[in-house]
Order: structure tokens, then C-alpha cells, then sequence
């Protein structure tokens, strides 16, 4: 696995989690950053942190997440495309009929 891909994609993940969680604060339980909840301040705190300033047990939950992503494009959401009648992933009844196969 490209190692720079996958910190490119963890720092993406830090900053969609860092947009939703600050949306959620602030629009759904009407938090901010000067709050006094302990929960808030902590997560705001961590929103503020970019990727590259976060401890090692934080980058590798983001990683996890960059891994399922890599996971869902190179897995089994792999487009399939049949050498018969050249449509993807779902083949005509022909190419089932006559087994033609698939090539990735």
C-alpha cells in the first residue's frame, strides 16, 4: 500500500471528521469553543489540531478509516466489465447463458 496515499487520504478523513463534528457541536447541541462542557472542548480542541500534530493513536483511528476507503475502491466494489458484451458488473442474460467470463 502507497504509504503517501494513505496518510493523504487520513488527513482528508481528519478534516471531513473535524467539518461534521463541528457542525454537530455547534448547530445540534449549540456548543461552541469558549463552552464549559468538558466533552466540547475536548473535541474543538481536536478540530483545531491539523493531521500532522496529532498523536499516533489518533492518526491511525483517521488511517483505519483511509484504509476502509482504499478497501471500498480496490475491493469488492471493483468494477467488472464482460469481454462479451463489454457492459459492467451486470451482464446481459446472453453472457450467463453461455458463460463467458469476466475479465478486471
Amino acid at each position: 500500500m502507497n504509504d503517501k496515499l494513505l496518510e493523504a487520504l487520513a488527513d482528508l478523513e481528519h478534516k471531513q471528521w473535524a467539518h461534521w463534528t463541528k457542525y454537530m457541536l455547534e448547530n445540534l447541541l449549540g456548543y461552541n469553543e469558549n463552552s464549559a462542557n468538558q466533552f466540547a472542548r475536548k473535541c474543538f480542541n481536536q478540530i483545531n489540531t491539523p493531521y500532522s500534530e496529532l498523536t499516533e493513536t489518533e492518526k491511525e483511528s483517521d488511517r483505519e478509516w483511509a484504509r476502509k476507503t482504499l478497501e471500498t475502491i480496490h475491493g469488492e466494489h471493483r468494477i467488472t466489465v464482460c469481454k462479451y458484451c463489454k457492459f459492467e458488473n451486470n451482464h446481459h442474460l446472453y453472457c450467463r447463458m453461455y458463460g463467458e467470463k469476466e475479465q478486471t
